[in-house]
């Protein structure tokens, strides 16, 4: 076995690839790219006309489904796609806060559609009494 060894081209005994040979990982064809680039300048050299064809379909389109996925493709390509928003993450120590403040604003609600609710029922039977001769407070609440 005859293994050649110079600085740039280095053969391993066994084959197989050599180390820092090929193309990195990630990085793409430069054919693939050119293409890509040309594919892009073709298509927006349309782009006129395309928009214009959406807004037909938006507009008049045969379907509701033709008209509605037109007037989101115009949607995303005017603003770009929605983004979903993350969920909101609260830890069990803040959550319990929050729930006990909840609870006490709901209660502090609650005691004062309480108060106010005792307060008119007792003016009510103030006028009630005050409107009927004769009647006195202890015979009121028997």
């Amino acid at each position: 076995m005859n293994a050649k060894k110079s600085k740039g081209n280095q053969m391993t005994r066994r084959g197989g690839k050599r180390a820092g040979a090929g193309r990195p990982s990630g990085r793409r064809n430069k054919a693939t790219v050119e293409q890509k680039l040309t594919l892009e300048e073709l298509a927006r050299a349309h782009t006129d006309t395309a928009l214009a064809v959406l807004v037909e379909v938006a507009q008049h389109g045969q379907s509701e489904a033709a008209r509605v996925s037109a007037a989101n493709s115009i949607l995303d390509r005017g603003y770009g796609k929605a983004r979903l928003l993350e969920p909101e993450v609260i830890s069990p120590a803040a959550k319990a806060e929050q729930d006990a403040e909840e609870a006490a604003k709901a209660h502090a609600e609650f005691m004062q559609f309480l108060d106010e609710s005792l307060a008119t029922y007792a003016a009510r039977e103030e006028e009630r009494s005050q409107g009927q001769p004769g009647t006195s407070e202890a015979g009121a609440l028997s």
